[in-house]
């Protein structure tokens, strides 16, 4: 139970504001991933899908990277990462954990200054509720065309940030995974998977996982079909 009124104190605190902004901050945010929404897991579990799909030695952008919970995973399968981040003092806390990191500061609602096809990956972790509607238009656009063919991007949709995002940001703003998905279609990425994951205490962290892949031609889902995958569900 304590654990459970923990969770809602930190997520009520968390969704009134835009980023972290001390190093304290920092390190509670690290401490609250790890052991109330076993962020460590559902790293380890994107990880896991970017070595089945793309080779090894890619390289990965990891995305509102926070204190680099996704990123010593993605590293831990040998895969480069570039770890992108509007606070610095989450990227610093992601230097000490990780020495050596390479790290850009920069918000996730502009444009991720990297080459047009140069990575096999992106991902970005409970990063949604601080997009705006273009930003969130833009980060899915620029994640295409910063993708090699064939390169895949892993974006968690999760529960407890669905209704913060619409309400920050309107009804506009693609919150549920199926508008998500739809989008991503739009921009020429094929849907390879969606999974419901629960984890985290009493299932606070469950996400649906969206899969998709650049391709030259992909196959349009119809909503029956999407619906139909995205009954996927695993506990991790």
């Amino acid at each position: 139970m304590r654990d459970i009124l923990n969770l809602m104190r930190w997520n009520s605190q968390d969704n009134s504001k835009k980023t972290f902004e001390s190093q304290k901050e920092a390190e509670d945010y690290h401490k609250f991933a790890k052991k109330y929404f076993r962020r460590e897991k559902l790293a380890d579990y994107i990880a896991k899908t970017f070595q089945e799909l793309i080779p090894p030695g890619s390289t990965i952008i990891d995305s509102a990277a926070g204190t680099g919970i996704v990123t010593k995973s993605l590293m831990a399968k040998n895969f480069e990462v570039i770890s992108f981040d509007i606070s610095p003092y989450q990227l610093d806390l992601l230097r000490h954990i990780i020495p050596g990191a390479t790290t850009i500061i920069g918000d996730i609602n502009s444009p991720i200054s990297c080459r047009n096809e140069s990575v096999n990956g992106i991902t970005q972790v409970g990063a949604n509720r601080f997009m705006t509607v273009e930003g969130q238009e833009l980060f899915i656009n620029r994640a295409f065309s910063l993708l090699k063919k064939e390169g895949i991007f892993i974006y968690p949709v999760f529960l407890g940030e669905i209704f913060s995002s619409k309400h920050k940001h309107g009804l506009k703003q693609k919150a549920f995974s199926f508008e998500i998905s739809k989008f991503m279609e739009k921009c020429g990425f094929e849907i390879l998977e969606t999974s419901t994951l629960i984890h985290g205490v009493a299932g606070g962290a469950t996400c649906t996982l969206i899969v998709a892949q650049k391709k030259s031609n992909p196959k349009q889902r119809s909503f029956g079909e999407m619906l139909k995958k995205s009954l996927n569900i695993k506990i991790i």
